[in-house]
């Protein structure tokens, strides 16, 4: 039923009612009560006019909160239904109705708000982001309501400005709430994070947010652009009709804030009878969800990040958020090579992007580096065509944060490696070797970095009978006394047939290996060296490989270093 006298009351008292410029009406309680009416109605009808799901079970990642069941969004292939046609024209009637009312009460926070959400809901963005801009309501709600359209629009930003012009003229208790995040840091952290109090979680929230950051390469911080923009809609929920027809409470507020909001809704299949009954309703986040926030241990110390420590993909995460501009964020699987360069050194990184293996792939990639929160940070930025990213940076040789990213927005995916990197230690002071870089081309083998690098290969898997090539650098070499150099590559693992031959006796012990070793020319200076070489391993040795190299000095100094490799089964 459609509610046709709720609707001629509420619109006849919009029109009978004198305009009053920006003073708020005596009688604004009798416009907005129809409006509240007119938006629960909305939503009645949209509930009724869902589609159809089969029974929804939690699964290894379900998580309880409140009233509510949570769980990640497992099935990729899910795409959300197109809605039922009487919700769109239901959706434009509340809008009109909305649109009415502002004209009488343009400094009435709550319907520039829900003419904000109901545009977003429709996916209506620059009518949405429009609005806010010619919102006048008092304080800091208008900038809180273009903060959130400018971050769904994927301007982040504007986002970032919109909310913090916004926070300096909320009042002291409104911005405590705000920039609390005790919801979402690790729980670790919670106890002593909540202990602080307002005055004393500037520093750690700094942090937090640098580090939190999905991508660098992308300009603002969209993830905490995220987090205020749940904020927003959360307030926007409140004292409000839902699709999950229920009232707005502590723990609906703490499902958005940790998970965000729902985008979509579907009913829940029970039984033949269900639909003569009060639905189950499902609401789906959208897709490609990641927890982006640090650990407390990489909070208390960055350092302690290592190569493959930060899970973007935890089975029951604090925290998920999907960046507007991706639907899957992936881990990359780089080359990270530092090379030294007096007081300086070279960050490189090496990494294939994309998924698809023909045609040209153009994607933003980036190497960033980054000492701490408050430095501005050396970044390389690139577009490439071909899916493979070759990046280099001169840094100062200091620990730093060091981020490989990539984004490809035609296919709405990103992707990263981050990890602690001591860029110093790496590039050694005294007698030291750089990292292997794997490099692949044809001869004559390079002899400086800057050609190496063009040549580098993106990945450490090799088919069978592929040549494997090599470059790296040796450091302070003394003309005197060129070092002796060995180069070895042992297969990793066993089998469990080699095992049991072993036992036996039918076998070596010995893994297979390879060993070159000579002695380095004079060179004509105490410098550097660029060396490089080509080993061919059999063809019917499949496996893990660890390519160790090692140079000793007359004198007894030794330096190493080591890459690990695959070689594909034919």
């Amino acid at each position: 039923m459609r509610h046709p006298k709720v609707l001629a009351a509420a619109l006849a008292l919009l029109s009978a009612a004198p305009a009053y410029g920006t003073q708020q009406l005596p009688d604004s309680l009798r416009i907005l009560a129809p409006l509240r009416d007119a938006q629960a109605r909305f939503e009645r009808i949209r509930r009724w006019n869902l589609p159809w799901t089969p029974q929804f079970g939690g699964g290894e990642g379900e998580q309880i909160i409140g009233r509510f069941r949570y769980w990640p969004e497992y099935d990729a292939r899910w795409t959300p239904r197109p809605e039922h046609d009487r919700v769109i024209r239901e959706r434009n009637k509340l809008l009109a109705l909305l649109d009415s009312a502002a004209t009488i009460l343009p400094d009435n926070g709550w319907i520039t708000g829900q003419q904000v959400r109901y545009l977003i809901d429709g996916g209506r963005l620059e009518d949405a982001l429009r609005r806010a801009s010619e919102c006048r309501a008092q304080g800091w709600w208008c900038q809180a309501l273009t903060g959130l359209v400018a971050h769904l629009r994927g301007d982040f930003t504007a986002a970032d400005s919109a909310f913090a012009a916004a926070l300096p003229t909320m009042t002291e208790a409104d911005r405590c709430r705000w920039t609390d995040l005790s919801l979402v840091v690790d729980r670790d952290l919670v106890r002593s994070y909540r202990a602080a109090g307002c005055g004393n979680r500037d520093s750690l929230n700094r942090r937090i947010w640098w580090l939190a950051d999905p991508l660098y390469l992308v300009p603002g911080n969209e993830r905490r652009t995220e987090h205020y923009a749940r904020l927003v809609m959360s307030h926007l929920f409140e004292d409000t009709a839902n699709p999950y027809g229920v009232p707005w409470r502590d723990d609906s507020h703490e499902m958005v804030i940790r998970y965000g909001w729902s985008v979509r809704w579907e009913r829940e299949s029970r039984s033949p009878g269900a639909s003569a009954t009060q639905p189950t309703i499902i609401g789906h986040q959208r897709r490609g969800g990641r927890h982006f926030l640090p650990s407390a241990s990489f909070l208390a110390e960055p350092s302690t990040m290592g190569w493959n420590d930060w899970e973007l993909d935890p089975v029951k995460p604090r925290e998920i958020a999907s960046p507007p501009y991706s639907t899957r964020f992936v881990q990359l699987e780089p080359q990270v090579l530092v090379f030294r360069r007096g007081d300086s050194a070279v960050v490189a990184g090496v990494f294939h992007f994309g998924e698809r293996e023909e045609g040209e792939k153009n994607a933003e990639v980036a190497l960033i580096v980054v000492p701490d929160e408050h430095a501005a940070p050396t970044m390389v930025q690139e577009t490439v065509t071909d899916g493979i990213a070759r990046l280099e940076a001169r840094v100062a040789r200091r620990p730093a944060l060091v981020s490989l990213e990539a984004l490809d927005s035609a296919d709405s995916l990103a992707a990263r490696k981050r990890y602690w990197l001591d860029v110093d230690s790496a590039a050694g002071t005294g007698f030291a070797l750089s990292d292997l870089l794997l490099i692949e081309g044809f001869e004559p083998l390079p002899r400086q970095l800057g050609r190496a690098l063009r040549l580098a290969r993106p990945s450490a898997h090799y088919k069978p009978g592929e040549p494997i090539q090599l470059y790296w650098e040796i450091y302070r070499v003394s003309a005197d006394e060129p070092p002796f150099v060995s180069l070895t590559v042992v297969k990793q693992g066993k089998s469990v047939f080699r095992k049991v031959a072993e036992f036996l006796g039918f076998a070596s012990r010995e893994r297979p290996k390879i060993t070159l070793e000579w002695r380095e020319a004079q060179p004509t200076t105490r410098a550097s060296i660029g060396r490089s070489v080509t080993l061919q391993l059999p063809d019917d040795q499949a496996g893990r490989y660890a390519i160790r190299l090692k140079a000793t000095t007359p004198g007894g100094e030794t330096a190493e270093t080591e890459k690990e490799i695959f070689v594909e089964k034919r």
